[in-house]
């Protein structure tokens, strides 16, 4: 599930190494998200600038259990 966009999500590609996913937003914006787990978490430990509360945890990573990673 991709969230936190404020518009429409009109395409996901991958990058030819599959290290990141690009998305092209309605608003004329594009971002591009990591998809490997660790880089994933450096990236959500580097947005927070702390680490994520168990509640964020759950709502962006779902049944993965809950480690203090940042």
């Amino acid at each position: 599930m991709l969230t936190g966009f404020t518009t429409a999500v009109l395409g996901l590609k991958f990058t030819p190494d599959g290290q990141q996913a690009i998305t092209g937003v309605f608003d004329g914006t594009a971002h591009t998200l990591p998809t490997d787990f660790g880089r994933l978490v450096a990236h959500a430990c580097t947005y927070a600038g702390r680490p994520l509360t168990h509640g964020q945890w759950r709502h962006y990573l779902g049944g993965v259990p809950y480690r203090r990673l940042c």
